[in-house]
């Protein structure tokens, strides 16, 4: 893979920008909007909003059309703040049939994102038939009933609310346990770019903790550290469907997997560690 110079840009974020996008352009900027807004913290961005931009933005750096994204592993160092932030995007050691990307995110100086997203060389014409391992499978979408998460707001500009289509596949996200639901991504990564078809999966990928929630949102933080993404293919269509599961330990450390689909079948997993804490009193 030859040398590429590494690619600086700012994000500069603005808490009330509501433009149709998760980010737009401004000059060298990036400027995140109010869709990418978490649950969690009115000034931190919902885990999905920063990784579908670091995979944008590195598909956008991969100049090789035989390739295509394989694997994103996202560390999520510290709540990524609707803020000033900056990202750079480099090469990593690669090979004649995976190239690798480094990506790190910056909030005032200070490290917020590392991640690395692999593209595989991808051959022509089906040398395998498709997937075809007895699996509980995803539930069709249909039910035309919009993800509600018990204790969780649902009222202005976040990530849930208006980035994203929501329809519930099943009861789960409305009890505790496993819970499976299909996503697709409302509005664009960048404005006025197409976005790839590797960013609209692992937004919806960020999604599994929520889902599939085991202990109740008005009492505990359920927070991912990181994010875990590999696909067998790309998703054909728009919707995104995540079928999640969340385990605990006994010591506030959690564990959530994902099976990733689209309306033709799976595509990949996700994975997300998690850290549970009680909300003080």
């Amino acid at each position: 893979m030859p040398h590429r110079a590494s690619r600086r840009v700012t994000i500069a974020a603005m808490a009330d920008a509501t433009f149709d996008a998760l980010y737009r352009l401004r000059d060298e900027d990036l400027v995140a909007s109010a869709h990418t807004r978490g649950p969690w913290d009115a000034a931190a961005q919902h885990g999905g909003a920063p990784a579908a931009l670091v995979v944008q933005l590195v598909t956008q750096a991969e100049d090789a059309p035989d390739f295509r994204f394989a694997r994103l592993v996202m560390e999520l160092l510290r709540p990524v703040p609707v803020g000033a932030l900056t990202a750079a995007v480099e090469p990593a050691p690669s090979g004649r049939n995976v190239h690798r990307h480094a990506v790190v995110l910056r909030a005032a100086g200070k490290e917020v994102v590392r991640a690395q997203v692999s593209f595989a060389r991808a051959r022509h014409g089906p040398l395998a038939p498709e997937d075809s391992i007895d699996e509980p499978g995803m539930p069709p979408r249909g039910r035309d009933r919009p993800l509600v998460i018990p204790g969780m707001a649902s009222d202005g500009p976040s990530f849930l609310t208006t980035a994203m289509d929501t329809d519930m596949a099943d009861a789960g996200a409305g009890r505790a346990g496993p819970a499976a639901v299909w996503f697709r991504l409302r509005v664009p990564v960048l404005s006025g770019m197409p976005t790839s078809a590797a960013a609209r999966a692992v937004a919806a990928a960020d999604f599994g903790n929520g889902i599939s929630w085991v202990l109740p949102f008005a009492d505990y933080t359920f927070l991912n550290y990181d994010l875990t993404v590999q696909l067998h293919r790309l998703p054909r269509g728009p919707w995104i469907g995540v079928r999640a599961q969340t385990r605990l330990g006994p010591d506030g450390a959690g564990l959530c997997t994902s099976r990733l689909y689209d309306e033709e079948g799976p595509l990949g997993f996700a994975q997300q560690g998690l850290l549970i804490q009680p909300r003080a009193t």
